[in-house]
């Protein structure tokens, strides 16, 4: 009988609520814990929530952050003006009393043609609050925690602040980065962009781009651009390589209204006497002064070059204008010279047409003379043949030679115009602009002092229209192409004829391979068939005869025992014939062992029933022929191998019989080797005719026969078959 059980105790319940209260203090901690998470993951950023004794104030403060300090993103929060707005790029700038800083003001968003834009202004004042971040060249402003923008927060607007102004000399100062600066500078080149448009200027001997932002591809620029003195305010912006090093510089200027003309360069220039070709790149004064040249045009092709002819020199001009001067009008062109070999071109020019006139003459020359840069820009007409031509849009292009290096040729279809309709290998005369590949041009110093430029590389011709391609002679029926066709042709022909030869050879070899095959089966099944007339012709009789003397036997031996002793021997004599015609009739049959499989499997079941009819200790190692064999050596491999066998266990008196069949390099080996008496192979059996056998079965197949034996040594048998 178990005793009863305990009372239990009750808690107190005053003690209960003061448990109660405990747990659930400890459980919202962990909550609380749980829901302020050590870091905070945004789409850009992995960061700690910085702590707000580490917040930056001032640009001064992100800027001075270096190295490590620079990688580890820090709470920022300034006050500043902006000074460049793009949100289309992401590119956006402000600057307070320290100095100034990029910012991120836009991304892409999920869905297509959408955007996410700051509301920042050029001339804002905001508070600007993010996280650090290690710029390609300065810290920068990122996204603000669990935001992939800053935050912003307008506080009115504000004058831009004054510039610094970068002298001549001072162009790559890392303390000009991201502030708002002003220059003088000479404009050199214009491209525009779509919203944009850029100015490569030069101030002194220092080249820089100014970009101004903003659909201008329509606007009117002011006059006079190319080749003016302009001021021009911006945010300096860096440019840097792959090391993070400060390599150029862009500034970023909000619109138009940030550049002044101080002076018209182009007018000033057209005003100045024309200079000849040779003229152009000589001392005149004026590191960033424009050239004046007044010439005859010679080819014009909008968007890219017009070409002129200034005296007897050539000229060529670099413009991106699509409405120019039609060949023969007198030109008068302002812009700067580059130096192209031993001649020089004009680029960012500006034009002013005179009166028209008839079309100037090409000059007469050979391909071979126009590798020389003076002939840069110059129309010329020249002869050569036509090796290959295609056309890809609107540009038909030519590939001649005249028994030199080939050269091309480039002509401008309007559209809707089909391509001129020349055979290859045709001549053709040309006339059109020599334009050199300047591209790279070495010069070499002579030891008078004198500057060589070295030869161009290679040149085109500017053909201006298809009248500028003229068909001279077609070409001979036997063109290049036809007689590669040919000699194509006829080597397909030739390995076509070879392959069919192979081919045929092959199935021939097939053939024959199965007719002997078929060959050698009829002649076994007709020695099977004489074989078995032999044993109806011979065995059977001596086999009646045997059967009359014994039954002639068993009539006299009571009445006359002699003759009936006679009629047994008899019997005995035509028995022991009968065997012996018997075993070599036998001997010459096929084992019908390789009716049914190879002659790797009918070894093998030979030695095994070897081995179990007579107790014998055969071992095999047999290998498949590497090729197949004819059925008539298959057969005869068999016999000798059955025959060797059996020598072995009938007169050996062996411990081991070893039966081998190997492929060689030679061929094929068939050995069979036993560890019994052995014998003296000099001295002659009478009565036994196996090893005599085996000798004219390996005869047959043209194998080689060995024996190696001698008394107490064992013997060995072996047989090595060629290859066929």
């Amino acid at each position: 009988m178990r005793p009863p059980p305990p009372p239990r105790r009750r808690l107190p319940f005053p003690l209960l609520l003061l448990l109660l209260g405990a747990l659930l203090a400890t459980s919202r901690a962990l909550l609380a814990q749980a829901e302020t998470p050590a870091t905070t993951s945004t789409d850009e950023f992995d960061l700690a929530r910085p702590a707000p004794a580490s917040v930056i104030t001032t640009i001064r403060e992100l800027r001075d952050l270096a190295g490590e300090q620079a990688a580890d993103p820090r709470l920022v929060r300034v006050t500043g003006v902006g000074t460049y707005y793009e949100p289309d790029r992401s590119l956006a700038f402000i600057q307070d009393d320290t100095g100034g800083a990029y910012f991120i003001s836009g991304y892409n968003t999920a869905r297509p043609r959408a955007r996410r834009t700051l509301p920042v202004r050029v001339g804002d004042r905001v508070e600007l609050t993010g996280l650090s971040s290690l710029g390609g060249y300065a810290p920068y402003v990122g996204a603000y925690i669990e935001e992939r923008l800053p935050r912003v927060r307008a506080l009115g607007t504000s004058p831009l602040p004054s510039p610094v102004r970068v002298e001549p000399g001072r162009l790559l100062d890392p303390s000009l980065d991201a502030r708002w600066v002003e220059t003088t500078a000479t404009v050199r080149e214009i491209r525009r962009f779509e919203r944009r448009l850029l100015l490569q200027v030069a101030n002194g001997l220092e080249e820089f781009s100014v970009l101004i932002p903003g659909d201008l591809t329509g606007a009117r620029l002011p006059s006079d651009l190319h080749g003016s003195t302009i001021r021009v305010r911006g945010v300096y912006g860096a440019i840097t390589d792959a090391n993070r090093r400060l390599v150029a510089a862009r500034l970023y200027t909000p619109s138009l209204e940030h550049l002044e003309i101080l002076d018209p360069g182009s007018r000033r220039s057209f005003e100045t006497p024309p200079l000849a070709v040779d003229q152009l790149l000589q001392f005149r004064g004026g590191a960033n002064a424009r050239v004046h040249v007044r010439g005859i045009v010679t080819g014009a092709f909008p968007g890219r070059h017009v070409f002129l002819r200034v005296g007897d020199a050539p000229l060529a001009v670099s413009t991106d204008a699509t409405d120019l001067p039609e060949p023969g009008r007198e030109l008068d062109v302002v812009g700067f010279p580059v130096p192209v070999g031993e001649t020089a071109a004009l680029h960012t020019p500006d034009f002013r047409p005179g009166p028209a006139g008839p079309p100037p003459s090409p000059v007469g020359v050979a391909p071979s003379d126009l590798h020389d840069s003076r002939w840069h820009g110059e129309l010329v007409r020249l002869e050569a043949r036509l090796l290959d031509s295609f056309a890809s849009g609107h540009e038909y292009t030519l590939l001649l030679a005249d028994g030199g290096p080939p050269f091309s040729a480039r002509l401008s279809l309007p559209g809707g115009v089909a391509p001129p309709d020349l055979p290859n290998e045709s001549w053709v005369r040309l006339t059109g602009i020599a334009y050199l590949d300047q591209a790279g041009q070495p010069v070499a110093v002579q030891p008078g002092g004198q500057v060589v430029a070295a030869p161009a590389r290679g040149f085109t011709l500017l053909l201006r229209a298809t009248t500028d391609l003229e068909l001279l002679r077609a070409p001979p029926f036997w063109t290049r192409g036809r007689i590669l066709a040919a000699a194509a042709a006829a080597l397909a022909a030739f390995l076509l004829a070879v392959v069919w030869a192979w081919l045929l050879r092959r199935k021939v070899a097939e053939q024959t391979t199965l007719i002997s095959a078929k060959i050698e089966r009829e002649k076994v099944a007709d020695e099977r068939a004489r074989i078995a007339r032999e044993l109806h012709d011979t065995v059977e009789q001596e086999l009646a005869g045997i059967g009359l003397q014994l039954d002639l036997a068993l009539a006299r031996v009571a009445t006359a025992p002699e003759r009936a002793r006679a009629a047994v021997d008899l019997a005995l004599r035509m028995l022991r014939r009968t065997q012996g015609e018997t075993r070599r009739s036998i001997q010459d049959l096929r084992s019908d062992l390789l009716e049914r499989t190879d002659l790797a499997a009918a070894l093998a079941e030979a030695a095994r029933e070897f081995r179990d009819e007579n107790h014998a200790p055969v071992h095999d190692r047999i290998e498949p022929p590497s090729a197949p064999l004819p059925a008539l050596v298959e057969q005869h491999l068999l016999r000798i191998a059955r025959e060797a066998l059996g020598n072995a266990a009938r007169h050996a008196r062996a411990t081991r019989i070893d039966l081998a069949l190997e492929n060689i390099p030679a061929g094929l080996r068939l050995s069979v080797s036993d560890d019994g008496a052995g014998f003296d192979p000099a001295r002659p059996h009478p009565g036994h005719f196996g090893l005599q056998g085996m000798r004219e079965r390996a005869l047959k197949i043209g194998a080689r026969f060995a024996l190696e034996t001698r008394p107490g040594a064992g013997s060995r048998i072996t047989v090595e078959l060629p290859h066929p």
